[in-house]
């Protein structure tokens, strides 16, 4: 299971007990932990470095394009 998939289903899929808990794992992490490939709008393949401002926007270094 890729990362981000794994971060999104602990936040979606976890108890209402556990709500909070699994937030703040997400909201530490984010929705791209560091170390996980994506590719980017420009086409480029990039590997998170650390989570950004928000949730949603990781810090990208590219390494192929």
């Amino acid at each position: 299971m890729s990362p981000n998939l794994a971060v999104g289903n602990l936040y979606l899929e976890t108890k209402d007990q556990f709500k909070e808990l699994s937030s703040m794992f997400v909201k530490q992490l984010g929705l791209h932990p560091p170390g996980t490939f994506v590719r980017l709008k420009n086409n480029e393949v990039g590997v998170v470095v650390r989570r950004g401002d928000l949730v949603h926007t990781p810090l990208v270094m590219s390494i192929l394009d």
